[in-house]
């Protein structure tokens, strides 16, 4: 199979100016085709494990991922921006062609897609028969969910995250079954204890090695969340707090006014808040909410994961306009996270 590039030459802007954010033709897309691909590269082999790093085609894989990471950031650099400021699923493809552009882990890439493919393979009684690799497609990349299945004219397609590359086989097994039968909450929980395990935490931390700050989508119409981050972070954590991806929602939301994503270290603030009538301590102590969230962690007992502990209430009740900010919170009948 001949090299190929998948991604066009084209940036976009997005019509709204108050967010500065920048838009590539095909970027999320070329992470399916990439998967097909990668497929395709398996099963053409005497065995699905037979892939080396010195056979011609996975260097010309290799060679794609390569080209479009770099393709990314000299499209962004032209604008003045960093791959921070695509949209979130198009930045997580960035940090996936990173991620792969390294060689070792495109080689786990290989092996846990490998994996997933057998597994269709074997006689799976819990399975439909439907389900083959007929039709049935898999990607395994950068999402913001764990698994993910969609069928569609009698065509299925499972989306993986890419923490359960080197998952083992039971989990792996466990996730297939998950994904395409009715879902059993032993299953769910077993997937989910996987994701406290030192492997997926690894994968994890090697997605994110390449993480950036973002530039530009900091800015919203009003307020412009860095400002707010380097005032916060030098007043409350002594600028020890390392940079986030700061990003406003794509949406105005009723029910949350922040979030912290540990997973792609990013913090997201609602679009709501972006008002002249909301005052600035409102938005600087939902950013301090989240930013909290990131330096104190999770707290983790009897397999639960807590985040508002006795300690991050006492720790939030430090900032300088607590009670203000959390009475005109109230006023909005929403939650911050």
């Amino acid at each position: 199979m001949p090299c190929e590039h998948v991604l066009s030459g084209k940036i976009d802007k997005l019509p709204r100016i108050d967010i500065m954010a920048i838009r590539i033709s095909n970027l999320v897309s070329s992470t399916h085709h990439l998967n097909a691909r990668m497929a395709a590269y398996l099963g053409s082999l005497p065995s699905r494990t037979a892939f080396a790093s010195d056979q011609p085609e996975f260097i010309c894989i290799h060679e794609d991922i390569s080209r479009q990471k770099l393709h990314v950031q000299q499209l962004c650099s032209r604008s003045g921006h960093t791959p921070a400021d695509l949209p979130a699923p198009s930045y997580r493809a960035y940090q996936w062609l990173a991620f792969l552009s390294q060689k070792k882990w495109l080689l786990a890439h290989l092996a846990g897609l490998a994996d997933f493919l057998l597994l269709l393979d074997e006689p799976a009684p819990s399975l439909s028969a439907k389900f083959t690799r007929k039709n049935l497609a898999i990607d395994i990349v950068n999402t913001s969910y764990l698994f993910r299945s969609q069928s569609k004219a009698g065509s299925f397609h499972l989306v993986i995250f890419e923490g359960f590359i080197t998952a083992p086989l039971p989990i792996k097994r466990l996730i297939l079954e998950a994904a395409f039968k009715k879902r059993n909450s032993k299953e769910i929980k077993k997937i989910r204890g996987y994701t406290q395990s030192e492997p997926y935490r690894q994968v994890i931390s090697h997605l994110l090695e390449n993480h950036l700050p973002n530039t530009r989508t900091t800015r919203g119409s009003v307020h412009d969340l860095q400002a707010f981050f380097s005032r916060i972070n030098r007043k409350y954590f002594s600028s020890s707090l390392g940079q986030p991806r700061l990003v406003w929602s794509a949406r105005r939301s009723h029910k949350r006014l922040g979030y912290y994503h540990p997973d792609t270290d990013t913090i997201t603030i609602n679009r709501a808040l972006d008002n002249r009538d909301v005052p600035d301590y409102v938005v600087a102590f939902v950013l301090f909410h989240e930013m909290l969230h990131k330096h104190l962690g999770l707290i983790s007992k009897n397999g639960r994961r807590y985040a508002h502990t006795r300690q991050f209430k006492l720790e939030e009740k430090r900032f300088e306009q607590y009670r203000e900010a959390e009475d005109f919170i109230k006023s909005l009948n929403t939650r911050i996270h």
